[in-house]
């Protein structure tokens, strides 16, 4: 229950409603503030070879197929 919601001043103190506690933080950020790291690097995500082929839908049945697959606009 957040505490806001008993206030007498709140305009529906009997009506409780489920909310999300703020976490509070070191210091108030601007939106859009950019952060430069401490040291260079680069500015791309790497990802390997096993997190790409699970994103890739199927990628587990490539070579496995014993059956030929005819798309439909090849028939």
């Amino acid at each position: 229950m957040r505490r806001d919601h008993v206030r007498p001043e709140h305009p529906d103190a009997a009506c409780l409603q489920a909310g999300e506690e703020r976490v509070l933080r070191r210091r108030a950020r601007a939106e859009g503030e950019i952060v430069d790291p401490l040291r260079a690097r680069n500015d791309r995500v790497r990802l390997g070879a096993r997190e790409m082929d699970e994103a890739i839908a199927g990628s587990n049945l490539v070579g496995r197929l014993a059956v030929a697959v005819v798309l439909p606009r090849e028939a």
